[in-house]
């Protein structure tokens, strides 16, 4: 038997929320929820106009904007196939951005000149504040919310952060950094830095920027940043800061197959900022998923074999060369960014196809679970909760898939299709102090006597995806038992909460959905 201590961060009693773009302010892209497996449309609800926009959900209630200008708080687990509306809010622009729920509130942005970050209660849709961002007329930054703060882009040249709650109605700034450049992608927050790209004007070049969370002073501080050249369009997505490292993707409208994928150091020394990059790709405007010790992005591309959804192994062998997992093509464009739950990864395609995919995530080779057509582009990117999926479409509806997840799930299990034969126990769930995690080998399934060590490796990842703990063993019994004592790397008790247990052993998988209450 073994003994190990594992990470444990706080997270939800219940379902987890898809509290903003990306899931969380990292934009991890990944949720520890259940995912369905088959496809299953419970409800669809019709607005007025395309949603570019990508929901979040939080409790029973999905909030999604609309281009009919309009903010939407609907019924996240309503059986009408009609969907079912709380409220819903006019703005004074185009709702292409996400909005974001914490603090009792909804934070969403629109198109106009002068365009607005407002701040809406989310129990009626009430506005509270609204702050002037400068004029925005192409797409909207999403809002990152985290630390009572709010960060935000713009057309204007300047990120912003503004105190989340105030009881100023023109909203109350924090601080605010000038690039000169387009902000339309959103900004990720993690370790106390603010991550964010540039696009637009070409002049001058586009760079990610490191910026302090907390500056000294009304200016914003800038930590450092990247350059990635001139090529027209630049980085009109969103970072992903997962492992002490920040993802992202730019695009190369003018050069066919110049686009690229990049990880950099989020605590670099000088120097020593890249950790690898893929160049080669055609057109990127899907920002990536992190999860598995993988990078799950989409393509935009120009031709069959450029359309392809990517799957990047997260620690390259040979950095800094990149590692493709697996490559799925001839795909629809995709501008939507992947969600990643549960073993499944989630994507939406626009001219070529209008679908929703669900591929297996855990796999070493494209394996595709479920399609969905739609009757317009999804540029929305999925959202996790519930034990359900949310997307946009440009058909005007919103989709939710799956069936609700109830109170506690006592054992939610994903193993790799490639191979049934890893199982898993893990009990009591919840649980107390320890927790006992038994799984069998799938090498050794059959065998009372095993002579050759078999590699295991245990992973927890925190709600936003991040890897927390890593144990790696050898061993020649079939069966193993691991007895985790809820503490940290350091001895440190840690807190109540849900979190994401994943094991792997060669090409077989199994992930699993652990609760800990004291």
């Amino acid at each position: 038997m073994h003994t190990i201590c594992l990470v444990i961060i706080a997270g939800a009693l219940f379902s987890s929320p898809w509290a903003q773009f990306r899931h969380d302010a990292a934009h991890s892209g990944f949720s520890p929820d259940s995912a369905p497996s088959i496809k299953i449309l419970r409800w669809r609800f019709l607005t007025g106009n395309q949603v570019w926009s990508s929901p979040a959900v939080s409790g029973d209630t999905a909030f999604i904007g609309s281009d009919d200008s309009t903010v939407y708080a609907l019924s996240a687990t309503t059986a009408n196939p009609n969907g079912e509306m709380f409220w819903s809010r006019r703005l004074t622009g185009m709702v292409r951005g996400s909005p974001a729920i914490a603090y009792g509130f909804v934070y969403i942005t629109c198109l106009g000149n002068p365009s607005y970050l407002y701040c809406l209660r989310a129990s009626d849709g009430q506005i509270q504040w609204q702050y002037n961002i400068g004029t925005v007329n192409i797409f909207n930054s999403s809002p990152a919310v985290i630390d009572s703060l709010v960060f935000v882009g713009s057309e204007s040249g300047y990120l912003y952060c503004v105190k989340a709650v105030t009881s100023n109605p023109n909203g109350e700034l924090v601080w605010k950094y000038y690039t000169g450049k387009w902000h339309h992608g959103s900004p990720a927050v993690a370790y106390g830095r603010v991550f964010i790209g540039t696009s637009g004007d070409s002049v001058g070049g586009y760079y990610l920027y490191c910026l302090d969370q907390f500056p000294p002073d009304s200016n914003g501080s800038l930590l450092w940043r990247y350059y990635i050249g001139n090529r027209r369009n630049g980085m009109g997505v969103s970072p992903a800061v997962v492992d002490s490292l920040v993802f992202f993707s730019f695009d190369d409208i003018d050069t066919p197959y110049n686009s690229e994928l990049i990880a950099l150091k989020a605590f670099p020394s000088i120097g020593d900022t890249l950790y690898w990059k893929y160049v080669g790709l055609d057109g990127m405007m899907s920002s990536p998923a992190v999860v598995y010790d993988r990078v799950y992005i989409g393509m935009e591309g120009s031709g069959s074999i450029e359309r392809s959804f990517l799957v990047f192994n997260e620690h390259p062998a040979n950095p800094p060369n990149a590692e493709i997992v697996w490559r799925y093509y001839p795909i629809p464009t995709i501008r939507s960014s992947p969600a990643v739950a549960n073993g499944k990864v989630y994507i939406g395609t626009d001219v070529g196809g209008y679908r929703l995919y669900c591929f297996n995530a855990l796999s070493n080779i494209p394996e595709t679970l479920w399609t969905y057509t739609t009757g317009g582009g999804i540029f929305s990117s999925p959202a996790v909760s519930n034990g359900m999926v949310y997307v946009g479409s440009w058909d005007g509806y919103v989709y939710a898939f799956g069936i609700p997840v109830v109170g506690i799930k006592e054992k939610t299990i994903e193993t790799s299709p490639i191979n049934q034969s890893m199982s898993i126990e893990v009990y009591p769930n919840p649980f107390k102090n320890t927790i006992n995690i038994k799984f069998r080998i799938p090498n050794t399934v059959g065998k009372v006597n095993c002579k050759e060590k078999s590699a295991f490796r245990i992973k927890i990842y925190d709600a936003t995806g991040r890897l927390v703990k890593l144990c790696n063993q050898q061993t020649t019994k079939p069966c193993n038992q691991v007895i985790w004592d809820g503490k940290d790397d350091k001895g440190k008790p840690l807190s109540d909460g849900v979190y994401f247990l994943y094991i792997k052993e060669n090409d077989f998988y199994a992930v699993e959905k652990i609760i800990m209450i004291n």
